[in-house]
């Protein structure tokens, strides 16, 4: 009798913890459900892209459709003028102006039109200040000498060429001169502590970053003074 009851008491603890742990877990599987998981359910717009990215390093085919490749001039320039890629970043600037809090400016290439909007299934979307439940940092942030990320907000500048990344935390510059630049090493100068500045590495980000041809930039991260070597 007395093994009877142990069984149903471990039974019943059994259960209680299964059922907890449901209870926990149902809030970040709806959240999943909800942002969609990985899977894109706009399957043409992904051939659209990938179709961008071959025309520039196949050439065009004749319209009659035999497999040759097309002799007409215009194809070829058509296919060259249309928009490929998404903003891809060119260079990374620190701003230190002397007494404000600092930011980090990046320029692009392929930015004809720089925008950002909401993703797909996102809750938030492009209100950087909220962060939805489990998600981990926000889609923007930047780091210290130390290597610790902290939560920052984008924003275009007032061309809507330039993206201007702001730390929420605060940020002193001791000292520092106007628009001051760190070195490709990333080590900041005039007492600054921003040293690179990264966006969209998490699991779902809720904003994203397109040009005119809704094409979007890719996940980066890059030291503070970096400078592509050709675009």
């Amino acid at each position: 009798m007395l093994l009877l009851v142990l069984l149903l008491v471990l039974l019943l603890v059994l259960l209680l913890v299964l059922l907890l742990v449901l209870l926990l877990a149902l809030p970040l599987l709806m959240f999943r459900l909800r942002s969609g998981w990985i899977h894109c359910r706009n399957k043409s717009e992904v051939g659209r892209r990938m179709a961008l990215q071959l025309l520039q390093i196949m050439p065009p085919l004749s319209s009659s459709g035999d497999g040759a490749e097309a002799d007409e001039p215009a194809s070829a320039a058509a296919a060259a003028a249309e928009e490929w890629s998404g903003p891809v970043v060119s260079s990374v600037k620190l701003v230190a102006p002397a007494g404000k809090v600092p930011h980090v400016e990046l320029a692009f290439a392929h930015a004809d039109g720089l925008r950002l909007s909401p993703a797909q299934g996102c809750q938030s979307c492009c209100n950087q200040t909220f962060r939805p439940q489990f998600e981990q940092g926000s889609v923007f942030q930047v780091a210290n000498r130390q290597g610790v990320w902290l939560d920052a907000v984008g924003s275009l500048d007032l061309e809507g060429s330039k993206l201007i990344v702001r730390p929420t935390t605060t940020v002193t510059c001791g000292g520092a001169a106007s628009s001051t630049t760190s070195s490709i090493g990333g080590e900041p100068v005039g007492g600054c502590w921003l040293a690179q500045v990264r966006f969209a590495a998490i699991d779902i980000p809720q904003c994203v970053l397109y040009n005119a041809a809704s094409l979007p930039a890719v996940p980066f991260q890059f030291p503070m003074g970096y400078t592509a070597k050709s675009m």
